[in-house]
């Protein structure tokens, strides 16, 4: 198919995002039900096959649950529920589904049908005993989300080049903070991860092969966020997207 066609099977819905992993494809609705198609190998549709299917098919294990958010890396799926909640599947080799120290679960586990993420740890503040997630964020084989309460990132997964952001290359099957401080938006690239911080500034860690990062043409991989200098904005202008 060289040309955008309909896709028939949700003509009759009214979609809030799409999101699109490596081979499959995902679309949530504005009343928070999650579709799914493409090649299901290694669970990544999360309807408890392997199966490819050709035309959207109903995540029925979200059912009654209400999603607000999805993002697919290469092999996996997050969705973000309405109470803060998050919920993985597909391929888990590299500990990128975080269900690390899981009862029910190896790190690498591939997973078939939804499961939901431990809640964040409670802030060192002495606030509440468990926070919600405002966000998540996937690459092809890393994953994170923000608590909602002071924004602070957590990764998993591979962390090959540093993408994790904990200014190692150390692996993690389950999320752990960066220790950064307060992150207002992510984007996460196959190899790589892109922040916007509290003060607006844009940040960068993972591998910088291609100059992916923005920090310089002959820079080494970045296992710690790195700022990246944006040229021509006005004097106290700063990043709003990633």
């Amino acid at each position: 198919v060289n040309m955008p066609r309909l896709v028939e099977a949700l003509v009759e819905e009214e979609l809030r995002a799409v999101n699109a992993g490596g081979n499959f494809s995902m679309a949530l609705t504005k009343a928070g039900e999650l579709y799914a198609w493409g090649s299901g190998e290694g669970g990544t549709l999360g309807l408890g096959d392997e199966q490819d299917y050709f035309t959207p098919q109903l995540v029925s294990g979200l059912a009654g649950i209400r999603l607000t958010d999805v993002k697919c890396g290469a092999h996996h799926t997050l969705a973000l529920t309405h109470d803060g909640e998050v919920y993985v599947w597909g391929r888990g080799a590299n500990g990128v589904l975080g269900l690390g120290g899981s009862t029910q679960y190896a790190d690498d586990d591939d997973v078939k049908f939804p499961a939901r993420i431990p809640q964040p740890a409670p802030s060192s503040d002495g606030g509440d005993s468990t926070r919600l997630v405002h966000a998540i964020g996937a690459g092809h084989y890393h994953s994170a989300f923000t608590a909602d309460t002071d924004g602070e990132l957590y990764t998993w997964g591979l962390n090959a080049e540093g993408r994790l952001c904990h200014g190692d290359s150390t692996g993690r099957s389950s999320p752990e903070t960066t220790l950064i401080g307060k992150v207002k938006r992510m984007a996460l690239g196959g190899s790589h991860t892109l922040l916007i911080i509290g003060s607006g500034a844009l940040m960068a860690c993972g591998w910088n092969e291609h100059g992916q990062l923005g920090i310089g043409a002959a820079a080494e991989a970045q296992a710690f966020p790195h700022p990246i200098t944006i040229g021509d904005l006005p004097d106290g202008a700063s990043a709003d997207g990633v």
